[in-house]
């Protein structure tokens, strides 16, 4: 059975360095979990009005943002 991967980061979307790696490896390692369904990873972040994070493959869609 796979679940849903929901990954709240408290910087924006475009806060680069460091953040992009641990981004990318949440994204690798929930998609191997989901059997490679993309549509099961999500991600949160303070601010998205830049878009999602260029780690993340293009056209990934999955992205909300919190106050």
């Amino acid at each position: 059975m796979y679940a849903p991967a929901l990954f709240v980061i408290p910087y924006a979307s475009d806060a680069g360095y460091a953040i992009d790696s641990y981004i990318r490896m949440f994204f690798r390692a929930a998609s191997r979990l989901n059997d490679g369904d993309q549509m099961r990873v999500h991600f949160s972040f303070r601010s998205a009005a830049s878009g999602p994070p260029t780690v993340l493959p293009a056209g990934f869609s999955n992205i909300v943002q919190f106050d």
